[in-house]
Formats: C-alpha cells, sequence, structure tokens
C-alpha cells in the first residue's frame, strides 16, 4: 500500500522583495548581460539602483 504525505503549505508574511537571502544568493526577475564590457563603476549600481527603487545587487560570471 503506497501511502501518500501532505504538508501544510509555507505562509510568509512579507513580500519576497523583503526577505533576506545569503551572500551569493539573489531572487530576481530583471536580469541584463553585458558581455565583453569593463565592469560597472559602483556609481552606476548606486544611481541603477536609486532609480529602479529597489535592491539590486551583481552577479559576475556566467549563470
Amino acid at each position: 500500500m503506497r501511502r501518500m504525505w501532505s504538508a501544510r503549505p509555507v505562509r510568509h508574511r512579507s513580500r519576497v522583495t523583503e526577505w533576506r537571502f545569503g551572500a551569493g544568493f539573489d531572487l530576481g526577475a530583471l536580469a541584463f548581460d553585458f558581455w565583453g564590457w569593463q565592469p560597472l563603476s559602483a556609481r552606476f549600481h548606486a544611481e541603477f539602483a536609486q532609480r529602479l527603487g529597489h535592491r539590486t545587487a551583481e552577479q559576475a560570471g556566467k549563470f
């Protein structure tokens, strides 16, 4: 006889944009690839985040 398992759904009381993850892990729905470009400056990152209105993170290397 096969036994079926069930679990209670996990309910979060905060928006996913407010979650905090460990270093090197980010969650997002907006990404850009700049192949062959020099690294973007800290000033660019700061201004981009400010204009976007959300936290941003840089992912270096290939996905």
